[in-house]
């Protein structure tokens, strides 16, 4: 909660706190429901799960793991137009150190 209370501030949006580490499902059911872009604040260690719940054109570049030894990190799924709802799957580094590389490949 501490991640996502604070950057939830830094963007003005609310924090919504009512799916558990575990009930993925019924987040992505939710989440896929709902125009509205969504920021996901989730454990690290199962974020490849939860992204492979969503329907994705670019499957292939979903790593099967989130990398252990980093934290910074920003998965994006961008819905596409079309008369399917597929999104692509986009990692993107924070690059917020001055010695950070970019091991997203």
């Amino acid at each position: 909660m501490e991640t996502a209370s604070a950057t939830a501030h830094r963007l003005g949006i609310e924090v919504i706190d009512r799916h558990a580490r575990g009930n993925e499902a019924d987040l992505v059911h939710e989440l896929l429901s709902t125009p509205e872009s969504t920021l996901i604040i989730w454990h690290h260690g199962v974020m490849a799960k939860l992204v492979g719940q969503f329907p994705v054109d670019n499957p292939h570049d979903v790593p099967p793991v989130w990398p252990d030894k980093r934290f910074d990190l920003n998965w994006l799924l961008i819905r596409q137009s079309g008369p399917q709802l597929l999104h692509r799957f986009v990692a993107v580094p924070q690059m917020l150190l001055a010695d950070n590389v970019d091991l997203t490949q």
